[in-house]
């Protein structure tokens, strides 16, 4: 479902997100009336289903991407004065890291409680965290994409670590990785970071996807 927009102050919602709310609540009633779902599971359902429609993420970025191989992503980077971490420069090289087609994307940046994961003590793992942002309308970015935000975001805070989420590339060491914008010692990094599917996502953790259109 793609992400409502704002006008005039009230929530929109277009035909396709119209659609999926009357899809998912047909779906809701049928299975009510066979007796499958109880009244406790309805009512989480409707919840979910109000969240996923009224959930609104700001454009945080729109930036061209794609059209650069992987040793002209690196020269580009290190050209501008840009850090590129040992784990990030083998993604780079990895036979999964695929470049995509020039076009302009509008990224999102969301913390894992803004997707509407809440409980401390059931931290959600990778795979749980990736599909509640498709629910919401949100896309995994593409690999090479995070080159091109690193360089479109040259004034991070010291200290700030965003992670760009995408299908993940083995790091030297084979587990899997994605892309991480970093400030830190030595200056502003083009990094990796451990994404195993069974990771569990603190509730603060920044990450940056990319919004369907």
């Amino acid at each position: 479902m793609t992400v409502p927009t704002v006008a005039d102050g009230k929530m929109r919602l277009n035909n396709e997100q119209y659609g999926e709310v009357t899809r998912r609540l047909d779906e809701i009633k049928r299975r009510t009336d066979e007796g499958a779902l109880p009244f406790e599971s309805v009512m989480d359902a409707l919840q979910r289903i109000i969240e996923g429609a009224l959930r609104v993420f700001s454009v945080w970025k729109s930036v061209l991407v794609g059209g650069k191989k992987p040793s002209e992503l690196g020269t580009m980077l290190e050209t501008a004065g840009y850090q590129i971490g040992a784990i990030a420069k083998t993604m780079l090289g990895h036979k999964k890291f695929k470049v995509s087609k020039p076009v302009t994307l509008d990224f999102v940046r969301v913390t894992v409680k803004d997707l509407g994961f809440s409980d401390p003590n059931n931290l959600p793992m990778t795979t749980e965290v990736w599909e509640r942002a498709k629910s919401l309308g949100l896309d995994p970015c593409p690999s090479d994409a995070a080159a091109h935000l690193r360089m479109a975001y040259p004034a991070q805070p010291m200290g700030e670590c965003l992670l760009v989420a995408m299908e993940q590339i083995p790091g030297a060491d084979g587990d899997p990785r994605v892309f991480a914008l970093v400030h830190g010692s030595g200056g502003r990094w083009l990094s990796g970071d451990w994404a195993n599917p069974t990771r569990r996502w603190r509730l603060d953790h920044e990450l940056v996807f990319a919004s369907r259109k």
